[in-house]
């Protein structure tokens, strides 16, 4: 996942982070070493792997100042994401939602005014954007600690929306999520499954074959639809594990009343 991750280029550290929270969790709550132990293990390596890049990286090119150029070229690049009405992202839903210019346009030239009005709703609603990232962040925080561990890599998803702002060809890496719960529970499985059809097939129709449009309203109902779905595996995932556990209580309350 993390290959594939890097491949499209959607920030593998988000798939995973599931796991290094998970084993920090596991450690504080004084778990035995043969719980924690293989969390700490691929944390390791991934933060050697993230060093390791750093330190290729610092090497090549212009050095270790070249960092900074980056950052600040991709921090521009952040703030003007969160306003292009076609990217997706919980900042650029916020943004929608909110603005005052609603008003559709023809070409990427005409969009620009549109994009700072977004902008400036978001500034001024600052309070609502972060309750949002709150509640988000929560969700995908229950979801971490309860689920499996083989499912903690497709979590990654909820957390990279929650926290970035991304570009149009992100929605391709949705088509992977039924692929990466592929052999989780079966609830899990399913809606994963159905869910990406659904939502791409809703995209297919309503946006004609293509999901690139300066359409307030459409693109509306397109960044509501895929936060609900990446909050409706975290739900399912939540669910589920709470009727697993209920059924493993009455198991045992069976199996005591039976003794």
């Amino acid at each position: 996942m993390l290959g594939v991750a890097a491949g499209l280029q959607i920030f593998p550290v988000f798939f995973g982070l599931p796991i290094v929270v998970r084993g920090i969790i596991e450690l504080v709550q004084r778990r035995k070493k043969a719980e924690w132990h293989p969390y700490f293990k691929f944390s390791g390596g991934l933060i050697g792997v993230v060093v390791a890049s750093f330190l290729l990286g610092s090497l090549a090119g212009r050095g270790v100042g070249a960092w900074r150029e980056w950052q600040e070229k991709i921090s521009i690049h952040k703030n003007y994401l969160q306003g292009e009405i076609f990217n997706i992202g919980l900042a650029t839903l916020a943004a929608t939602a909110v603005s005052q210019s609603h008003n559709d346009a023809t070409y990427y030239s005409d969009d620009v005014s549109n994009t700072f009005m977004r902008l400036d709703s978001l500034r001024r609603n600052r309070l609502l954007y972060y309750d949002l990232c709150a509640l988000f962040f929560l969700t995908w925080v229950l979801t971490v600690v309860s689920a499996p561990a083989n499912d903690l890599f497709g979590h990654g998803f909820l957390i990279m929306y929650t926290a970035v702002n991304l570009s149009p060809y992100y929605y391709l890496p949705l088509a992977l999520i039924p692929f990466i719960f592929w052999k989780a529970g079966r609830p899990l499985r399913l809606y994963a499954t159905c869910g990406t059809v659904v939502l791409f097939a809703a995209h297919i129709i309503y946006f004609r074959g293509g999901y690139v449009s300066f359409r307030y309203l459409p693109h509306l109902l397109s960044s509501c639809s895929i936060a609900l779905f990446l909050l409706g595996i975290a739900a399912v995932s939540l669910v589920s594990y709470v009727f697993a556990r209920q059924q493993h209580q009455k198991a045992l309350s069976h199996e005591m009343g039976g003794a």
